[in-house]
């Protein structure tokens, strides 16, 4: 499965994979859903699921995220409260941030 089929809001014709990532990440750790870890680890490879728990760490010991299924949640309404930061915090570990 190609990553604009798995993620059909983006443009056709070349799909940046840092762009798709950014955006997944943004749209899923804002929803009760939570971020799919095998979903991202199927199209990004087990180095940028590593480096998107590192970049949570403090939200999950804070108690701000969990991790239920290989879905990373925010709490409610904790998380949600913080999310700019937990999201940031994963942008910088990723390497989204210069």
């Amino acid at each position: 499965m190609s990553l604009s089929t798995q993620f059909p809001w983006q443009p056709s014709g070349h799909v940046d994979r840092n762009d798709v990532l950014s955006e997944v990440l943004l749209s899923k750790l804002r929803t009760s859903d939570g971020l799919d870890l095998m979903t991202i680890q199927t199209y990004f490879g087990d180095e940028t699921v590593r480096k998107i728990i590192r970049g949570s760490r403090l939200a999950l010991d804070l108690g701000f995220a969990r991790l239920e299924d290989n879905v990373l949640k925010l709490t409610d309404p904790e998380g949600f409260l913080f999310s700019n930061s937990i999201i940031s915090s994963i942008y910088v570990e990723i390497g989204l941030y210069d």
